[in-house]
């Protein structure tokens, strides 16, 4: 039956990481000497060379993307024809780190730009260039020198168009959850090999942050215009143009796997987009 539809929301391909904690995967039998496989090599090489910490590393790409490589897309109807779909996506789905291929200097065409030793080579040296001269430490021990990371990470992640504090701590707080909880991630395309990131010992606070830490994760409390004052007020992005022509045809909801943040700041970037999503 024919009828109005728009597509609200791309399909974003996402492996989803289950959370624990415990020690490293052993060799076989259990015993032996923990194994550090091609991912968490990956990881750790990019961190000694970059002075980025590893556990940063793997916490940005699990909360930017479930530590997934693959560029998200969605098949859409291809314009003026019904039985043709063409695939596209966002400039947050590119990669697992919540970063288009050209910023992280990669060729999409490249199949080893797919690769997530790849990605995450490239963005170590991403960070590392765009915090140069900030003198962070590349093993960070006390949460001040965390939350500098923290504070440093969420303020190169969500910038937008007008770099709404609010999603910047927003992101901070879903760096330090990931942090706290810990995961354990299988790659499916290396038999199950894991990714395993433990958890703070001790669990990151805010509290245990510099008083001006506390006050920059601090989010704003300005009541909303409905009056609900338990609740935080995250102004939605109005971007207006006539360069887009939305003719609905259908509409379906699919769930989106990102973050919070990531939806928020994707409100920003919708026309560097292939898909225009503003809000969702």
């Amino acid at each position: 039956m024919k009828g109005a539809f728009v597509w609200v929301l791309a399909a974003f391909a996402a492996v989803l990481a289950t959370t624990g904690c415990g020690d490293k995967p052993k060799g076989k039998g259990g015993g032996g000497k923990p194994r550090v496989g091609h991912v968490e090599g990956a990881f750790l090489t990019a961190a000694g060379q970059s002075g980025v910490p590893a556990r940063f590393l793997m916490a940005a790409a699990y909360v930017e993307s479930g530590v997934q490589p693959k560029n998200a897309t969605a098949n859409y109807v291809s314009t003026g024809n019904d039985d043709q779909t063409v695939a596209r996506g966002t400039v947050m789905t590119q990669t697992a780190f919540g970063l288009t291929f050209a910023e992280l200097g990669l060729d999409p065409a490249k199949a080893d730009s797919a690769l997530l030793e790849t990605q995450v080579s490239a963005y170590a040296q991403w960070v590392a260039q765009k915090t140069e001269g900030l003198n962070l430490p590349p093993n960070p021990t006390t949460p001040e020198e965390k939350f500098a990371w923290i504070e440093n990470f969420a303020h190169l992640h969500r910038q937008g168009l007008r770099e709404r504090r609010n999603v910047q701590i927003l992101f901070a707080r879903e760096m330090i959850g990931a942090l706290n909880t810990g995961f354990v991630w299988q790659d499916p395309d290396r038999n199950g090999e894991a990714l395993e990131l433990t958890k703070e010992n001790p669990p990151l606070s805010v509290e245990s942050f510099p008083t001006t830490g506390q006050n920059w994760l601090r989010l704003t409390e300005d009541p909303s215009p409905q009056g609900i004052y338990l609740a935080t007020f995250l102004p939605l992005v109005t971007v207006s143009t006539g360069e887009f022509q939305n003719k609905p045809k259908r509409v379906e909801i699919i769930h989106c796997p990102l973050s919070l943040s990531a939806c928020l700041e994707l409100q920003t970037r919708t026309a560097d987009s292939e898909v225009h999503l503003a809000a969702h």
